[in-house]
């Protein structure tokens, strides 16, 4: 559903409030504006933290299903001293 058919289908419940119609609030009206640019698209940054913190998920998963010795043997011996000090320090250092 895109931002146009769902501020369309907002209109048409012909909602109201005590404030008064939803058509007046401010907020709705500036969706509304927004939903006449057909280019505007969302965009979804990650920050150095999130990636750090995915990263780690990734391991932790890798570290807790592998079965093979040489990625278990990797783990021990490089990645989980330094996953051990960002942890303490709480700071992307990898």
């Amino acid at each position: 559903m895109t931002l146009t058919e769902i501020v369309s289908q907002l209109e048409s419940c012909g909602y109201t409030c005590e404030a008064g119609p939803l058509e007046s609030n401010v907020a709705f009206q500036a969706l509304k504006e927004r939903s006449q640019f057909k280019s505007l698209t969302v965009e979804v940054k990650m920050t150095d933290m999130d990636v750090f913190q995915k990263s780690l998920e990734i391991i932790l998963h890798i570290a807790q299903n592998t079965t093979d010795e040489k990625t278990k043997e990797f783990i021990v011996t490089e990645a989980a001293p330094i996953l051990r000090k960002a942890v303490m320090t709480k700071t992307p250092t990898v």
